[in-house]
């Protein structure tokens, strides 16, 4: 069967994916930001992925807010944005450093007539970044976890890029880096560049 569209994870695979070491570091600065230990708060900021990706905690500065709770620390608000945008600034560096060919892989597709379509499992603060990169333009439809309350691997979020691309999941390739997911239940194969 010829493939009508092709479906795109974004981080580490569009765009860059900060290593782990440096996300930790972030997250330790932010809890220097608000005086709390950066230990704890970098073991609850892990422990809230799930939150922060399915858009549970609506944005970087309640999820910060959330975590000094926990801590029983009490910053002020100017502490809860500093430390907030920290970890906007290292989103915002991901979703502007674009991988070398993307733009073009991208271009050619939708010149040649294929569907583009993006899953990606990210922060409210990264759904809110991407429709300013380069690449939003190039994507016909882009599902993104925080904005619909679930995340990869769950199978429905492959359906719902499938749904709106108006395509069957058997006519589309999904493209994605080695630390993704594909959804066997939709059949949809996988290439790992």
């Amino acid at each position: 069967m010829k493939y009508k569209a092709v479906i795109f994870d974004l981080f580490g695979t569009l765009v860059k994916n900060s290593p782990l070491n440096e996300s930790n570091e972030v997250a330790r600065q932010m809890a220097a930001e608000v005086g709390a230990s950066q230990e704890e708060f970098l073991a609850l900021w892990n422990k809230a992925f799930d939150d922060r990706m399915m858009g549970t905690l609506k944005n970087c500065q309640s999820c910060v807010a959330h975590i000094c709770r926990q801590l029983g620390v009490q910053p002020h608000e100017g502490q809860i944005e500093g430390a907030a945008g920290l970890r906007l600034r290292m989103t915002h560096d991901e979703m502007s450093s674009t991988r070398e060919g993307a733009v073009e892989v991208l271009s050619e597709l939708r010149m040649k007539g294929y569907k583009t379509g993006l899953i990606s499992n990210c922060s409210m603060e990264a759904a809110n970044i991407w429709t300013g990169t380069v690449i939003a333009p190039l994507i016909d439809a882009a599902v993104l976890s925080a904005l619909e309350g679930m995340k990869k691997p769950d199978h429905r979020i492959f359906r719902t890029s499938v749904n709106r691309l108006a395509v069957s999941p058997e006519e589309c390739l999904y493209v994605a880096d080695v630390w993704t997911w594909s959804s066997p239940r939709l059949k949809m194969p996988v290439w790992n560049p």
